[in-house]
């Protein structure tokens, strides 16, 4: 039990130190980006990007560019719409990754616990043979049988 207490402690990390280092300036910094990303990272900023991005689209077809309609479509709404598809995807894929995660750990748990129990269970029983094969040869009687006689 003491290597998985050490598993444990050795997972509880601060990312954000490495990052963005642990002084108030780093704290604030972290706090920012979270708050941003938690924002822009929703479908809701995505149907408000895509919104924003189509009050150009009329102005664009009517050019008549195809270089304008292509930049248009390159610069402004994918960039704006997917930006914040890709920031929920990766959130789904991180809460996944999370779960699957803890899951494993659990199992591991239990494996190392079991196998632990195992192993008791295992030397007990083997102690237990042992006795009974030493309690078997010890009321064996070996018939003593004297020295054969020099002629």
């Amino acid at each position: 039990m003491k290597d998985i207490e050490q598993a444990r402690l050795s997972q509880e990390h601060h990312v954000e130190q490495l990052v963005h280092g642990g002084g108030p300036l780093g704290k604030v910094n972290t706090w920012l980006a979270i708050k941003v990303t938690n924002i822009v990272g929703t479908m809701w900023c995505a149907y408000a990007f895509a919104a924003l991005a189509l009050i150009a689209f009329p102005d664009a077809i009517r050019s008549g560019n195809l270089n304008v309609v292509v930049a248009w479509t390159a610069q402004t709404f994918l960039q704006l719409v997917l930006l914040s598809v890709i920031l929920v995807g990766q959130r789904v894929q991180s809460v996944a990754v999370d779960n699957q995660a803890a899951a494993t750990r659990v199992n591991t748990e239990v494996l190392l616990t079991l196998s632990s129990e195992l192993h008791t269970i295992t030397s007990r029983d083997q102690m237990q043979k042992l006795d009974a094969i030493l309690e078997c040869l010890a009321s064996i009687s070996v018939p003593s049988q004297a020295p054969p006689a020099l002629s």
